[in-house]
């Protein structure tokens, strides 16, 4: 069961796709690249790199990130140029959490990290990647 959440969960990040922050800098836009496999202490046989494509849209301090297949994650701006967004599910008996984070952003890129994590009981497990995104408003 964990295998099959944690697919679900690096499937949404492929698709795709903390604390506040400041809304001096707008960060929307469209944002895609190519991330690199970071974590796997899942011991998942996962693709080494992930496509991703996210829609990003900022109102004020609050962000919300969509993906090409209308996965939805909220979060908020961190900092002046960079974002946190979460999306969680809930099923037979386990917790599948996966969270978006995006730093240094400029008119042209960002660097993109992002987690998911699958907890069926007493042992969570994560999957990572990271690296650089472009962005277009």
């Amino acid at each position: 069961m964990r295998r099959l959440l944690l697919a679900a969960t690096m499937a949404a990040l492929v698709s795709c796709g903390g604390g506040g922050g400041s809304d001096s800098h707008f960060i929307g836009g469209i944002y895609s690249g190519v991330l690199g496999l970071v974590l796997n202490d899942c011991n998942l046989n996962v693709d080494p790199t992930l496509s991703v494509t996210w829609t990003v849209n900022q109102d004020g301090n609050e962000v919300a990130l969509e993906t090409s297949t209308h996965v939805s994650y909220e979060g908020t701006t961190q900092g002046d140029n960079g974002f946190q967004v979460q999306h969680e599910e809930h099923g037979q008996g386990c917790v599948l959490a996966t969270s978006i984070n995006v730093t240094n952003i400029t008119a042209s890129s960002g660097n993109a990290s992002g987690v998911g994590g699958v907890s069926c009981g007493a042992s969570p497990c994560l999957v990572g990647y990271a690296g650089q995104v472009s962005r277009r408003s």
